[in-house]
């Protein structure tokens, strides 16, 4: 709020380190040499998306900055197995293009059967390291979700159709991520919500 440039400067910085399918790492690195590869820690924490959306929704509140959305950003590769990064991307686009890449990959986590977003690697209360695993060896992750994080994209929904309306031309996104919320809402009221025997 008070240091809006400051806040500009590491908000792009971040977004140059997001992976090429928009997944960003759970941390990342800066080298000292621009050309090096980047250290990033590339565990599969669910999370990492929906704070960036929010993020920038608050950092555009504050500052009415839409030019950041314009900002030129890149991407990284990792390879096949997630233990390294391999490449830069050639792919250079703008902040928004990559929080719309960011959201996508979010909603591509959404569970078919629960509604709910799938929790992969957690290690917050709803998840305990468990939810996300499964015995099956042909498969990275199960089908555990995460309440929190849900909740978080169902928030980041009504945030990202916020800023693509102001930014106008994105009417087709803004249905998508509207259906999107709507299949959350339903998820966590039938999924998420316990009754004792009191109904309450």
């Amino acid at each position: 709020i008070w240091q809006p440039a400051d806040s500009r400067r590491q908000f792009i910085t971040a977004m140059n380190y997001i992976l090429h399918d928009g997944r960003p790492p759970r941390q990342y690195s800066v080298p000292d040499n621009a050309n090096d590869l980047p250290e990033l820690d590339l565990r599969k924490y669910i999370d990492q998306g929906v704070w960036i959306i929010t993020t920038l929704h608050t950092y555009l509140s504050y500052t009415n900055d839409w030019s950041i959305l314009d900002e030129k950003c890149s991407y990284y590769i990792v390879n096949d197995n997630n233990t390294r990064v391999i490449a830069k991307s050639e792919v250079v686009d703008t902040v928004l293009d990559h929080v719309i890449k960011i959201m996508d990959f979010l909603c591509s986590n959404v569970d078919e059967v629960t509604g709910c977003l799938h929790v992969l690697f957690g290690d917050w209360n709803d998840a305990l390291d468990g939810l996300g695993k499964t015995e099956d060896k042909s498969k990275e992750f199960g089908n555990g979700v995460s309440v929190m994080a849900s909740l978080q994209l169902y928030q980041n929904c009504g945030e990202i159709c916020e800023i693509l309306a102001h930014v106008g031309g994105h009417d087709d996104k803004i249905a998508e991520y509207k259906a999107m919320a709507e299949t959350l809402k339903n998820g966590l009221n039938k999924n998420a919500i316990d009754l004792n025997d009191n109904g309450e």
